[in-house]
């Protein structure tokens, strides 16, 4: 075990000042994936987007933020995580202006360029933070912090975009990024110093075109994915060759590159591969049931918008706790236990919701469910993140944090598409066999948390299997 940490980086306000910074950056980041859906009746009603457009809102923001994941690692590791972090916050802000000019066509740009701002700084931002803690006790306690301020700007955003949608307008839940992001542009200028990158470029080269060809292909991938449930068959079949086109070229190019962006130590490294893979796994679980549970709370519950946002807190707040107790249990029963108790506590959390009743269960059985779904989801989160970047080499610390988060959105992608789906050929079942509409709805999402409950014990058992022989640390990766 080493300790991949530069002191040199740190300001005066010291590490508690960076990871502060990080984990604010990390929550508005988060937060702008949910804090928009509160407000889409409203903003479709003044710019008269259909239904169908509206979905380009949000859809955007992902398809970006995943496009440029990559792109924003690698320029991290070779130009300076402090300079490609600040980049990130201010062309956030930026964008967040343009997304309120008034027409349709800038919203869609601004929250291209938001997602793309995002996808460039999140993987500098996680890197800072792993190379700032040394491996052990302090990183997962950091990381576990990285985790809770995500899942909490996740929850927060339905109740901050309800309260500033209905006092100052849906323009409020774009604006509110700009001094947000010019105060955290500020506060990294003075608490993260230049790093080694940014001091002393090391002689490697940044291989645009393979990093621009897979960013093309991961963001089509999400874009396929999103749009697989309502596009026809053929242009599903068409963009999915696509995509595996786009990305057959990227792995040529790779192969045959002395320097490949993905260096082949990091993927063959179990604890590193299966992490990655159970961030896609994690991701279609935390996006699916953000979607099937806010349906249930509005569509079967009843409830406004607002208080549908509300909801969500016990979620946080728990996720918190099994955060601070995930970074715990790592030095006590190591990754690969603390990962599956996680991921096994979750999916027993999610297999009830597919029990919740038509009406009367809401505090008696979904709030209760939602808090131990947290907890498992916290402590498996931390888990995740510890297995994708320890041991990792300093310089491959962004192209890690990359990797990571692109498996992390492409599940958050495909969770909703595939329980929309569900949903839908259920409750329309339902409708058939004389069924009410709320019922029927419920039925339907019966459907999708049994499905949720699947892919995480999917990935409960693909992880098991990689992890099979339970390695307390992972070995060394990428020293050379």
């Amino acid at each position: 075990m080493s300790d991949n940490t530069d002191g040199r980086t740190v300001g005066g306000s010291g590490r508690a000042g960076a990871l502060g910074l990080l984990c604010v950056a990390h929550l508005l980041i988060a937060m702008d994936f949910t804090i928009v859906f509160v407000a889409l009746p409203v903003l479709g009603g003044d710019l008269g987007l259909t239904d169908r457009e509206l979905t380009y809102v949000t859809a955007t923001y992902g398809l970006t933020f995943a496009a440029f994941l990559l792109l924003g690692g690698r320029a991290a590791d070779l130009f300076g995580r402090r300079g490609v972090l600040l980049a990130g916050l201010a062309i956030f802000a930026v964008a967040s202006v343009v997304a309120v000019l008034g027409t349709p066509a800038a919203l869609l740009v601004g929250r291209g360029l938001q997602g793309a701002a995002a996808g460039v700084l999140t993987p500098a931002a996680q890197a800072l933070l792993t190379t700032l803690h040394p491996e052990g006790p302090r990183r997962n306690r950091a990381l576990s912090w990285w985790g809770i301020t995500g899942a909490g700007g996740l929850a927060l955003g339905g109740p901050v975009g309800g309260v500033l949608t209905e006092a100052f307008g849906w323009q409020s839940v774009m604006l509110i990024n700009v001094p947000v992001g010019l105060g955290c542009l500020l506060w990294a200028l003075r608490a993260i110093r230049p790093d080694r990158a940014d001091r002393a470029r090391p002689r490697r080269r940044f291989h645009l075109p393979s990093v621009l060809i897979a960013g093309a292909g991961l963001g089509l991938l999400v874009w396929t994915v999103a749009e697989a449930a309502v596009a026809p068959v053929a242009d599903t079949a068409l963009r999915s060759a696509a995509v595996v086109v786009l990305l057959a070229v990227f792995v040529l190019l790779e192969r045959r590159s002395t320097d490949p962006v993905i260096h082949t130590e990091l993927l063959r490294a179990r604890p590193v591969a299966a992490a990655d893979l159970m961030s896609v796994f994690f991701g279609a679980t935390l996006g699916g049931q953000f979607f099937a549970i806010t349906l249930y709370l509005q569509q079967v519950a009843g409830l406004s918008a607002l208080l549908a946002g509300l909801a969500f807190i016990p979620v946080t707040l728990f996720m918190v706790v099994g955060n601070t107790t995930g970074a715990a249990l790592l030095g006590r029963i190591g990754i690969t236990r603390t990962l599956l108790l996680g991921i096994g506590v979750a999916a027993v959390a999610e297999l009830a919701l597919a029990f919740l009743p038509t009406s009367g269960g809401l505090f008696t059985h979904l709030v209760p469910a939602m808090a131990v779904l947290g907890f498992g989801q916290g402590v498996a989160f931390v888990a995740i993140t510890v297995a994708a970047t320890a041991s990792v080499a300093e310089h491959q610390q962004g192209v890690a944090s990359s990797l990571l988060n692109v498996g992390m959105n492409v599940g958050q992608s495909i969770g909703p598409a595939v329980l929309a789906a569900i949903v839908t050929w259920r409750s329309a079942a339902a409708l058939d066999a004389g069924a009410g509409a709320v019922e029927a709805t419920n039925r339907g999402l019966h459907g999708a948390f049994f499905a949720i409950t699947a892919i995480a014990l999917l990935g409960l058992l693909v992880c098991g299997l990689l992890l099979r022989g339970g390695a307390r640390a992972a070995q060394p990766v990428g020293r050379g």
